[in-house]
């Protein structure tokens, strides 16, 4: 899977033991866990979210943060929209787990396909579209839109689990090494 900072989630925490609450996962590889008040609102953490309210909704939950901005969840605790102070509003749109739509406020969208669960296409708001391979679960290629033609393209090569290389479209190669811990 892939993790983009800013696109929230949230998880639901059915784990005996641990206090009952939401898990908010900012895409960025950190995580905050908000845990269970009284009806519907839940205690904000310390740290970057301290002072944030999440409350439960019909259809999901909100997140308001200290700073005026709201993060609206789906059941599935999927982000639906970020709303800023202003109003400005960024959806977000879900198929199967898939988010398949980021649009902006100007109604500007870019979509993205799935192939067997992986991401294959990115396609923007003026219909440039970036293709996406892959070889088993393995990211191969990533070939760039070129309205003067052609086709620039990434390559990426693979030494047993560990991507070994990357080749831009103008063929210049970086290699990586995998230190003896990973090996």
């Amino acid at each position: 899977g892939w993790d983009m900072p800013g696109l929230y989630r949230l998880f639901n925490n059915s784990v005996s033991g641990v206090p009952n609450g939401v898990l908010l996962s900012t895409g960025d590889g950190n995580s905050y866990y908000f845990t269970a008040g009284s009806g519907s609102s839940y205690a904000s953490p310390a740290g970057a979210f301290a002072f944030s309210t999440l409350t439960s909704v019909t259809g999901g939950w909100q997140l308001v943060t200290h700073e005026g901005v709201t993060f609206n969840f789906n059941s599935s605790g999927y982000l639906t929209s970020r709303v800023e102070r202003t109003g400005e509003t960024t959806d977000f749109t879900w198929s199967s787990g898939d988010l398949t739509a980021i649009t902006d406020a100007f109604s500007r969208s870019v979509n993205l396909g799935y192939t067997s669960g992986l991401l294959s296409s990115i396609e923007d708001f003026a219909s440039n579209t970036w293709t996406v391979a892959h070889s088993g679960t393995e990211l191969t290629s990533i070939t760039e839109p070129n309205p003067g033609g052609g086709a620039p393209e990434w390559q990426y090569a693979y030494s047993g689990n560990y991507m070994s290389s990357e080749t831009d479209p103008d063929s210049n190669v970086s290699s990586f090494k995998i230190g003896r811990a990973h090996v």
